[in-house]
């Protein structure tokens, strides 16, 4: 009888310590495995519809083009910022700047000039928001011409359409 009493005493040791052990490892794995698997939802969504509006701003007519890059902004938007360097403020707020100065030269193609410098204006705002010395229209302007003489996709945008 106790030796039974020793077994089933053992047995609720080692169940309890076992227990304790999932308890600790569910605990740990769900605050950083969940963490992780967000900021890999953020990186792969702003990832696949950054080429997605670049992509339309390409190609697409005005309208559509438009949307996607008004879309894209959203999803900046509403993207956190995170301490890797893959999705930082400073990323967010550098593919800001650039979508908003696309958007400038979209409208100033489609011949909107007055929503063409309402939208260089947030493109200077976003720029100001990096450590950045120069923040002029002309910077702006320069650094679009760089961004798409080396891009993965090197058409120019379209004209009127």
């Amino acid at each position: 009888m106790e030796k039974q009493r020793n077994k089933l005493t053992e047995f609720i040791i080692y169940f309890a310590i076992l227990l304790v052990g999932l308890l600790i490892g569910a605990t740990i794995g769900m605050r950083f495995g969940v963490r992780s698997a967000l900021f890999a939802r953020d990186l792969t969504a702003v990832a696949t519809y950054s080429l997605y509006a670049e992509t339309q701003y390409k190609n697409a007519k005005y309208p559509d083009a438009k949307k996607a890059l008004l879309n894209f902004i959203k999803l900046l938007e509403n993207t956190k910022g995170s301490a890797d360097p893959m999705i930082s403020e400073s990323v967010l707020t550098f593919d800001k700047m650039q979508t908003y100065g696309r958007l400038a030269r979209l409208s100033r193609n489609n011949g909107d000039d007055i929503e063409a410098k309402q939208f260089m204006v947030l493109a200077v705002e976003e720029c100001k928001r990096t450590s950045w010395k120069d923040c002029s229209d002309t910077k702006v302007e320069s650094i679009l011409t760089e961004l798409e003489r080396r891009a993965l996709l090197p058409d120019k945008p379209h004209d009127k359409q």
